[in-house]
């Protein structure tokens, strides 16, 4: 039985279901997290009290809106694996019945990818970038840290990392569906290593090039580990006459509009 086109309505209804059992996930993580703020706010804090730094609180509300900042931030590293599943899932009516099953791989590569980025920044980059920055006062003044402002500090520098190590579970995804190809890759590595220069400068907290290439080493690493995934992943077969008459997965996702 051949795949059939799905209506916009139907669409934004599948849309719709994916969001909200996302949402349903990322609530649930996030208030056992809340139950485990004391234990959650020592490990965020270690890049911090290595050093022998103290933070503080300069507002009524500054503990209780950090709790809830960070249990919803761990609460969305809890519920990954729902989130992905959810992500992929909305993708299953552009493909073909031969390339679903390739979510069975794609999303616990992506949860994977994903908290190896989130755990390389945390405890590779991070206390390296604090150290550097508190270190800018000079000896005769003292920081005093925030902790609001240092929890928003290191979510913010945490979500590249782990968007960046996705790279690899993207281009097996469409090298797979015949959208991207190893030779396309390889003769834009120029371009890659300028764009990852360019950005490295630009994300990491520090001005110093050992922080720079800290995050732009792995990065490269990372576009390197796609070009050989590229490389040796074959597209799916595909039937001419189907895709003549607009299936798959390229066709596939503006048949549902």
């Amino acid at each position: 039985m051949e795949d059939k086109p799905i209506p916009l309505l139907k669409h934004l209804e599948v849309l719709r279901r994916v969001l909200l059992v996302s949402l349903v996930a990322v609530a649930a993580c996030s208030l056992v997290a809340y139950f485990y703020y004391d234990y959650l706010l020592a490990i965020f804090l270690r890049p911090v009290t290595q050093w022998h730094y103290q933070l503080v609180f300069i507002g009524v509300t500054e503990a209780f809106l950090t709790r809830l900042r960070l249990s919803f931030f761990s609460g969305v590293l809890l519920a990954l694996p729902v989130i992905f599943w959810q992500a992929w899932k909305f993708l299953l009516p552009a493909l073909k019945r031969n390339e679903r099953r390739l979510l069975l791989l794609l999303v616990p590569l992506s949860v994977l990818f994903f908290l190896l980025g989130v755990c390389f920044g945390f405890f590779a980059v991070l206390p390296a970038g604090v150290k550097v920055l508190l270190a800018m006062g000079g000896p005769s003044i003292a920081p005093m840290i925030s902790l609001g402002n240092y929890i928003s500090f290191v979510i913010k520098f945490l979500l590249p990392f782990g968007l960046i190590f996705e790279t690899p579970v993207v281009v097996l995804f469409l090298a797979r569906a015949g959208l991207i190809t190893h030779s396309y890759l390889a003769r834009r590595r120029k371009y890659a290593v300028l764009i990852i220069a360019v950005a490295s400068a630009a994300l990491t907290p520090s001005p110093d090039v050992f922080t720079q290439l800290m995050l732009g080493l792995p990065t490269y690493l990372v576009f390197e580990l796609s070009v050989l995934i590229a490389r040796f992943v074959r597209p799916a077969p595909v039937d001419l006459a189907a895709r003549r008459e607009g299936s798959g997965f390229a066709s596939g996702i503006w048949s549902q509009t």
